[in-house]
């Protein structure tokens, strides 16, 4: 039997910002409608998986919170028991009981984007869920008021400093609020698989000047844009491998070049679609390797055999 506390947590999303799609989580046009339709797949999905009885809490162990995947014999979204609040009316209605529920909300949110999630770009599908994850978050830092199926009544949730992983969540948060969440997701290696592929590069390319632009991306990061855009035979992105490279200090490009693989690529890709041959693009390669003291074996004007 379906149950109610799920439905709990299920409601408390339904009518937040976030999960109405109305939340400003930035980006552009496109990033922004996928958002939208991400917040009602994810809220569809989130009561198809309740009506089944596919949420549940499961004890996964200290370090995780939650996962999901649709297996046999198994809940599609676990939850860790750790997060449970208690099934007793009177003891659910007490605030920590309902701290639990509201970061069991955020977990159950953050599992349900995976599996709506129909964007190619790994690294955009992490990112978009954890932004719209710490949005979620942000907004059960102060009380909620909703309808309990539990208790019949009104209830307030919030997610307290006292709440189970709430320092996790706070840690994450700083990362949206530094504007530096997406070189906290490039910094695992799962999420950049295939990261030379044609939907992660396009995706790099144009967020290029999102969350602060390139100045506030770890240097690491932009070795990792490098390695994409470089990547891509065929695909002129020679204008955006420029433009990171000329985001670069001497002692940056010593950590981005181990990221960025290698500089033959990368002298290729500048070398994607002939501007090569504008004097004003070749005067700033010869700049940027003044700058980066580098050579990228890219000729300047009159140095043409």
């Amino acid at each position: 039997m379906p149950d109610d506390r799920v439905f709990d947590a299920i409601n408390l999303f339904k009518y937040s910002p976030i999960g109405m799609g109305t939340a400003h989580l930035g980006g552009d046009a496109d990033y922004r409608a996928k958002y939208r339709r991400l917040a009602r797949d994810i809220l569809s999905r989130l009561w198809e998986l309740w009506d089944d009885d596919e949420i549940e809490w499961v004890d996964l162990g200290r370090n995780t919170v939650g996962d999901s995947n649709p297996l046999p014999f198994r809940a599609d979204i676990r939850v860790n028991t750790t997060l449970e609040p208690p099934s007793n009316p009177a003891a659910y209605a007490t605030a920590a009981s309902q701290g639990m529920l509201a970061a069991s909300s955020c977990n159950m949110v953050h599992e349900a984007t995976h599996l709506v999630s129909s964007i190619d770009a790994y690294p955009e599908e992490e990112t978009l869920c954890r932004t719209i994850q710490l949005f979620y978050f942000r907004h059960l830092q102060a009380p909620r008021t909703y309808g309990s199926r539990v208790t019949g009544g009104r209830l307030t949730a919030q997610f307290l400093p006292s709440t189970p992983y709430y320092g996790d969540y706070q840690s994450r948060l700083q990362r949206l609020q530094s504007h530096d969440l997406i070189d906290s997701v490039l910094a695992f290696a799962e999420y950049r698989k295939n990261l030379e592929t044609s939907s992660n590069a396009a995706f790099i390319a144009r967020s290029l000047d999102w969350w602060g632009g390139l100045s506030r991306r770890w240097p690491s990061t932009r070795g990792y844009y490098l390695r994409s855009l470089a990547s891509r035979r065929g695909d002129d992105y020679a204008f955006e491998i420029l433009e990171i490279l000329e985001s670069l200090s001497r002692n940056d490009w010593q950590i981005a070049k181990t990221t960025a693989g290698p500089m033959s690529l990368i002298r290729i890709g500048l070398e994607e679609g002939h501007h090569i041959y504008e004097n004003t693009f070749t005067e700033r390669i010869l700049a940027v390797q003044q700058t980066v003291g580098e050579y990228i074996a890219v000729h300047g004007p009159g140095e043409w055999p």
